[in-house]
């Protein structure tokens, strides 16, 4: 799945935003669990909001690049989108052990 649109709001009430991060977060890789962002100066930060997904501009602009490129197979080849989140893998109770669910 996507991780998008990252906003960390401090106790003054301004917010710092990261509209342009986008992190593709897989189950299977421990690394990609971990969002890292740069540039976080020091304050007191009461909450953090982000999106799962990936915003609608984003979402009609076409392949892009980094945690968007086609190659991650997180991009609809028919429809010209981004898939927002996957869930795919083995179970018994699937036809021939496989399954995949895609939004």
């Amino acid at each position: 799945y996507f991780v998008s649109n990252i906003s960390l709001k401090k106790s003054d009430g301004t917010e710092l935003k990261f509209a342009d991060k986008y992190f593709l977060v897989k189950e299977s890789d421990a690394a990609s669990k971990s969002i890292k962002l740069s540039d976080v100066p020091a304050g007191d930060y009461t909450s953090v909001s982000f999106m799962i997904g990936v915003d609608s501009t984003r979402n009609v602009s076409g392949a892009q690049i980094g945690a968007l490129d086609p190659v991650n197979g997180m991009f609809w080849s028919w429809n010209q989108g981004y898939i927002f989140f996957k869930l795919e893998g083995n179970s018994p109770a699937a036809n021939n052990s496989y399954f995949e669910h895609k939004k």
